[in-house]
C-alpha cells in the first residue's frame, strides 16, 4: 500500500478535524499545512501568525503560501479547508498540479464552475472529492440501506434539521460578510443538511423557503432558514437550519416516516424505535470521510456524494434564497 503524502490548507478548526482523521490512517503522511492571506495588512500578520502556531503545534511544516504547497512535488493530494471565496482558484491549481483535492463544502458557490471543475478533473484524472463527512457517518449509511431496502414502503414525510448557537469565532469574521460567505446558516452548516436529504431521498421538484435574522443582527445573512419541498413522488420534507439557539437539539437530527415504518438518526440511528447503529459522532465523520477518500484515490472509486450533489445543493439553496426573497414557490 503506497504512502499518500497530505497537505491540507486552511488554520481553522477544520484543519484539526482533517488532520486527526488522516492522521489514524497507516497509509497517509501529513507534510504540512498552509493558507491563503486576507483582509488588512494587520490581520495578515495575525494569520501569519496562526499558521506558523497551529504547524508548531500539530508537528508538520508551515508552507508560507499555496503556491509552494500547490507546486511541491512530494505532496499527493491537499484537502482545502480556505474560505469559500478562495476554493475554486485553489481546487483547479491543485488538479492542475497533479493533486488528487478533498474540498470543504461548499465546493464553490457560483453552480457555473461546477462543469469546469468536473472537466479540470477529468483532464488531469485526479480525485475531486466533495467534503460532504455526513454521509460517510455509519448511521446514514444504514439509514440508506434501510430506505433501498424498501422496509420503509413510500415515504410520507422527513426532516432534516440542525439548530444550535454559533460561536463568536463562527459567527463573525468572514462568515458574517454576504460577499464572502455568499449566504447564512443555510449555505454554511445548512449544505450539510441538504446534502443529506439529496443522498436519502433524492432532489426534490418544488420548494417554498423562509429565512430569517432574530438572534445575530451583526451579521448581514440569515440566522434561521426553513424549506419546505416536495418530491416527485409526492413526498414532503423540512430542511433547516439554525445558528440562533442553543436549545434547538429539540428538533435537530433526521426523522423519515414511511408506510411501513420509520427511521430517526440524531445519538444513533433507529429503525422503529430500535437502534441499529452506534456512530453518528460528528469526528468520526471525518475519520470515514478521510478513509473512503484514501479508497476513491487508491482504487479509483467515486465518492458517495460527487459533484452533482454539489450542484443540487446549490440549486436548492438559491432557490430558497429566491423563494424567501420574492415570496413564492421555485421549482428545482
Amino acid at each position: 500500500m503506497a504512502i499518500l503524502n497530505l497537505g491540507i490548507v486552511g488554520t481553522g478548526m477544520m484543519l484539526d478535524y482533517h488532520f486527526d482523521a488522516f492522521n489514524k490512517l497507516p497509509n497517509v503522511n501529513i507534510l504540512g499545512c498552509t493558507r491563503q492571506y486576507y483582509g488588512s495588512p494587520g490581520e495578515q500578520k495575525m494569520q501569519q501568525n496562526a499558521l506558523s502556531v497551529k504547524a508548531q503545534i500539530l508537528g508538520i511544516k508551515a508552507f508560507p503560501n499555496f503556491k509552494e504547497m500547490v507546486q511541491d512535488k512530494d505532496i499527493h493530494a491537499l484537502v482545502i479547508a480556505s474560505i469559500n471565496p478562495f476554493h475554486f482558484d485553489q481546487i483547479m491549481e491543485a488538479l492542475k498540479y497533479g493533486k488528487h483535492v478533498l474540498a470543504e463544502k461548499p465546493v464553490v458557490t457560483d453552480v457555473n464552475q461546477i462543469d469546469i471543475l468536473a472537466s479540470q478533473s477529468k483532464e488531469y484524472g485526479k480525485v475531486l472529492f466533495p467534503g460532504h463527512n455526513f454521509v460517510y457517518r455509519p448511521v446514514v449509511q444504514k439509514a440508506q440501506e434501510i430506505i433501498q431496502s424498501g422496509e420503509l414502503g413510500t415515504i410520507i414525510y422527513a426532516s432534516f434539521i440542525s439548530c444550535f448557537r454559533s460561536g463568536r469565532v463562527h459567527s463573525h469574521g468572514w462568515r458574517a460578510s454576504a460577499k464572502l460567505s455568499s449566504g447564512g446558516a443555510l449555505m454554511d452548516s445548512g449544505h450539510h443538511q441538504i446534502y443529506q436529504s439529496l443522498y436519502l431521498l433524492g432532489r426534490p421538484t418544488r420548494l417554498q423557503a423562509f429565512t430569517s435574522q432574530q438572534v445575530m443582527k451583526h451579521m448581514e445573512v440569515e440566522d434561521f432558514a426553513m424549506i419546505n419541498a416536495l418530491y416527485e413522488n409526492g413526498s414532503i420534507a423540512n430542511i433547516g437550519q439554525g445558528h440562533s439557539s442553543e436549545y434547538g437539539d429539540v428538533i435537530s437530527g433526521i426523522k423519515i416516516i414511511g408506510e411501513k415504518g420509520n427511521l430517526v438518526i440524531k445519538d444513533a440511528c433507529y429503525h422503529n424505535g430500535k437502534k441499529i447503529e452506534e456512530d453518528a459522532d460528528y469526528t468520526n465523520s471525518f475519520y470515514h470521510q478521510a478513509k473512503y477518500f484514501v479508497d476513491c484515490v487508491e482504487n479509483e472509486l467515486p465518492p458517495l456524494s460527487g459533484l452533482e450533489d454539489v450542484r443540487n445543493t446549490l440549486r436548492i439553496i438559491y432557490g430558497a434564497y429566491t423563494s424567501a426573497r420574492e415570496n413564492r414557490l421555485v421549482e428545482i
